[in-house]
This record gives structure tokens, sequence and C-alpha cells, in this order.
């Protein structure tokens, strides 16, 4: 399970939340790839069939999943985003021929291959056209499937699926994301809560009987607040349309991780039993991306305060390949000294 949303400041800087549900621990790492950095995709069964390799254009930061060179969620120095969310039941992607030999991208690649190579949407549509994506087995996972929302720092914002073997691209103004069933069921879905409203009710008379609402938040009433995809595509399109905006960008991302933590999930909440085994799906992390900016900021699940790191202020003339761990011991502040 996974949720991304957009959030857009007074002033226009675009915001993008996003959270990692996965049952299995993906021991996740920054990775920093410099500008100009040579890429090749995953190798295909097929040997007979070549994988993309390509220069990338711009330096990367993002979190990668068991320990592989790709990306789950990052974002680039020219403030284009991209998530690859679960989309079990509905991802089908192309099927690898002879013709497509040296464009064939796999969908662990896919995002890797966006960040490093345009700077917007428009460049994505555009660019998309000229590749391939095939569906790679991962180990006991199978074939992990994907799609992938992209933003942009003008507010553009798309997603891209593979469903049937084919690439559809969406426009997604409303700028959320979650998982299966595909995109256009979600926006149909979406007609059954057009009641719902940040306003609280009036009340109503009935044969001279005024009944009020009772509490705050009676417009939401019907809000679903369980964690299936449809549910949480609903609250994240709620919070994220009903939130006062921020007056900037750092301030707005700190309504995005608010916005976050409908969708924290704890361990033990969800739960699923494979034989003997039983796998718990949590939140391993969140981030939230300042497009504005150029500011990445990521919370884990066993450390909760916010850490960040400024594209601005990276090095992406240095040709290697960094990798940055994601923990901090300090995650708690200690307020006894200044209470003493």
């Amino acid at each position: 399970m996974c949720t991304s949303f957009k959030v857009v400041s007074q002033d226009k800087a675009v915001v993008i939340g996003r959270s990692m549900e996965f049952g299995y621990d993906l021991q996740s790492k920054l990775l920093i790839f410099p500008r100009n950095y040579t890429y090749t995709a995953q190798s295909l069964p097929d040997q007979n069939l070549k994988p993309l390799t390509w220069k990338g254009k711009y330096g990367v930061v993002g979190l990668n999943g068991f320990n592989q060179v790709m990306i789950s969620d990052g974002i680039n120095e020219s403030g284009l985003w991209i998530g690859c969310l679960y989309l079990p039941g509905y991802a089908k992607y192309q099927i690898p021929t002879p013709e497509l030999s040296g464009k064939l991208v796999s969908q662990i690649d896919f995002a890797l291959w966006v960040l490093s190579n345009f700077e917007n949407v428009a460049e994505v549509k555009k660019g998309i056209q000229d590749i391939a994506v095939w569906g790679m087995e991962f180990g006991e996972l199978g074939m992990i499937p994907l799609h992938f929302p992209i933003h942009d720092a003008t507010g553009g914002s798309i997603l891209v699926e593979y469903t049937d073997g084919k690439l559809h691209i969406f426009d997604n103004p409303l700028g959320v994301v979650t998982n299966s069933p595909d995109f256009t069921w979600h926006l149909t879905n979406l007609g059954n809560y057009a009641n719902l409203s940040a306003t609280n009710v009036p009340g109503i008379t009935i044969q001279g009987e005024t009944i009020k609402p009772i509490g705050q938040g009676s417009g939401m009433l019907g809000l679903p607040g369980d964690f299936t995809p449809p549910s949480r595509f609903i609250r994240a399109i709620a919070l994220s349309q009903s939130a006062v905006p921020s007056k900037n960008a750092e301030e707005e991302v700190k309504t995005a991780f608010h916005i976050l933590g409908s969708f924290d999930i704890p361990v033990g909440l969800t739960r699923e039993k494979h034989g003997d085994k039983i796998f718990y799906e949590d939140t391993q992390w969140m981030t939230v991306s300042d497009l504005q900016n150029k500011v990445y900021y990521v919370k884990t699940y066993e450390e909760p305060g916010a850490q960040r790191i400024k594209l601005s202020n990276l090095n992406f003339e240095d040709s290697t390949l960094k990798t940055v761990e994601i923990t901090n011991a300090n995650w708690c502040k200690e307020l006894t000294a200044s209470a003493s």
C-alpha cells in the first residue's frame, strides 16, 4: 500500500507527500546519482534482447529498496518527482520483442530513467514514446506491479500506467494516487463522495424540531477511514483539497506531513498470513518533496523526526554514486534540561 498527493502553497510552490507501506523490510537507503551518470537497465531473460543504456542529464536523489540501484521515490535537480506505487492485479507491461531490443527498460528502472532524463512532465510525455517497459521478476516477490505518479515544479501532474500491455498516460490535476484498481476506476468512484464538504452541516428543522450535528467535522461525515486503496484515495483527495494553503513551500511541507499522518500504519494494523508466516504491512517511511526549492524530506518508522537533503548543496558533478543511511539516533528532542 502507498499513498501520494500534491499540495500547493499560496506562492504556488508544489509539494508532494508520499507514504511507503510494504510487507517486506525494504532496507531503503538514500541514493545520490550525479549528472552524466551512465545507466544500464536490467538485463532481460532473453539474452538476445538488449536493455537500454543511457547517460543521464540530471542529478537525482531518492530512496531505493532491497539494496538495489533503483529508486522507489525521488526528485531531480530540476524539481521533477516520481513515485513507484503498487498496482497488483492491473499492471501488465509491454512484451519484449526483437524490434524493441535496445529500447527496453524494466518497471524497476523506469523511475531512474525519468528523473535522469527530463525536466518536466511535458518532456516525459514525449520521451516515453521512445522506450518500452517490461515486467521484471524480482526473486520471491515475482513481478512487482507498479504505476508511476509524476509531478513537476510548475504544477504539472500525470500518472503513467501500463495495463493490458499498453501505455496509458493520464493527466492528474488533483494529484492523488494510491493503488488498485486502475486510475479510471478511482476517478469514477469519486462520484460516490460528491456530498463531502469541509464546511460543517448547519442542521435541519423537521416538524418544528431542530436537529443539529454533533460536534465538528459534520461535512465530512462518511469519509472512509480504512486503509484500502479506494478509501485512501478518497481521503487523500479530501485532505489535500481541503487543507488551507500555507504561505510558502517550507510551511506547506509541514502541511504535507500532517496529511501523511492520516495514512501512517503501525505494525499489526494490516496483516496477511501465508502458511505459518504472518506478514505485517506498515508505513516504513514517508517522504515530502519541495519541488520549488528542491528539498527532499524523509521520516522513517523507527526515526519519526524529519530529515532532509537540499539538492542545491550537492555536488552533482562528482561522478560517483553515493549511498546515505536514513537512520537518525536523535529522533526524540530532550526537554528535561530546559525544564529544570
